[in-house]
Formats: C-alpha cells, sequence, structure tokens
C-alpha cells in the first residue's frame, strides 16, 4: 500500500536557540542520514553568487541563482554542479557573507525547490531550516518543532533579547499541526536528543504496523 509520507526524513522546525542544530546534527549521526541544513544551502549560493558576479544586495538576481542551483552531497563532499565546494563553504570569509542572506526570508523560499531535489537523491535525511514542516516537507513522516523561552534562547546564543526578538518577528515560524511540539527550556542536548529519539523509533514503528 503506498504511504501518504515522505519517508525516512525528519524535519526540525523551531525558533532560534531552541536546539534545532545540535538536535539535528546528533540524529543525522544517530540515523546515519544526511544532514540538510540552511547554512550549507546559503553559503552555496554565496559561491554561485560570487562566480556570476551577481552583488549579494541583489536579492532578485540571488533568488534566479537560487531557482537554479545545483547543488549535490555525496559522501559528506559538497558539489555545486559537479565541483567540490566542501572546502570552500567552511571558509570564514563564506560564513561571513552568508550572514547577509540569512536575513532575508525571500532567499530562504528560493531555495525550497534545492531541498526538495537534495532529499530526492537522498531520502534519508535529516532537514533543519525556515517552516521546514510547513511549506518545503508537509508531508514529511517525522516533524519536530523546538521551542524555548527567549531567555533561554538568547543565553544559549550569546545574543541579546532584543536581537532574538526581532529575528522572532522578521521569520516567524509556526508549528504544523501533525508536528511535535518540544519545549527545551529546562532540557539538556541530551534529554532533547534521547526524547526525539523515542519519538521517532515509535512513530516508525506504528507506520510499519499499519
Amino acid at each position: 500500500m503506498e504511504t501518504a509520507y515522505q519517508e525516512d526524513i525528519l524535519v526540525i522546525d523551531g525558533l532560534p536557540g531552541s536546539g534545532r542544530a545540535t538536535l539535528a546534527q546528533r540524529l543525522a549521526t544517530h540515523y546515519n542520514a544526511l544532514f540538510m541544513d540552511t547554512n550549507l544551502l546559503i553559503c552555496a549560493l554565496v559561491i554561485e553568487a560570487i562566480v556570476q558576479k551577481v552583488h549579494l544586495h541583489d536579492t532578485n538576481q540571488l533568488m534566479k541563482l537560487a531557482d537554479n542551483l545545483d547543488v549535490s552531497i555525496r559522501n559528506n563532499h559538497v558539489y555545486l554542479f559537479g565541483y567540490d565546494i566542501t572546502e570552500d563553504i567552511q571558509k570564514p570569509e563564506i560564513a561571513q557573507l552568508a550572514s547577509i542572506l540569512k536575513n532575508i526570508p525571500a532567499i530562504h523560499e528560493a531555495l525550497y525547490t534545492t531541498y526538495k531535489d537534495l532529499w530526492i537523491s537522498n531520502p534519508k535525511s535529516i532537514a533543519i531550516g525556515h517552516n521546514m514542516g510547513s511549506h518545503v516537507f508537509p508531508l514529511a513522516e517525522f516533524k519536530i518543532f523546538l521551542t524555548a523561552d527567549i531567555y533561554t534562547r538568547a543565553k544559549r546564543r550569546d545574543e541579546s533579547i532584543f536581537s532574538i526578538s526581532m529575528k522572532d518577528r522578521k521569520f516567524p515560524s509556526f508549528a504544523p499541526d501533525d508536528a511535535l511540539c518540544l519545549d527545551t527550556t529546562n532540557m539538556a542536548p541530551d534529554d532533547v536528543f534521547s526524547f526525539v529519539v523515542g519519538y521517532a523509533d515509535s512513530l516508525r514503528a506504528a507506520h510499519l504496523g499499519t
């Protein structure tokens, strides 16, 4: 019987500082799955913009590049149009330039198709990003939405409460109706990881039993 789910993908949404990246990396290792991170795709877009001589403040041209971005991941190496950019995306100067694009919601939306293409090539994936469960993978088999109070999130990210509040406003996140919502305010990373693994394993067992 055909499943109604996008199988083998676990999507992590949530608020900045709620522990999304830490959880996603550990889950990817635990399940031997591909870790799909917004930062990776934005760094790839920065490199493509440099190659094509597109200014990073030219949102329209950047969106055109994002629409046609060809990114693949094989054996822990990242390829842009077939060229290995693994070392390039780890350079501090690329990360600094990527920070410009991270604050543009339209850029995140333009990368949705690239996310889906990555999943098609790597069905066993852990995806983390803005509104992944509601806009990019609405049929994902597993959806997690992490929250924490603003004071805890500011402390974790070593940012001001004002800064976190502005990010919440600029990038509003909404938990999908079928997501597991988890408040991590008083939870250690190990506790969050153990809880989510238990949830995912039990949900998968239930799906396999139907």
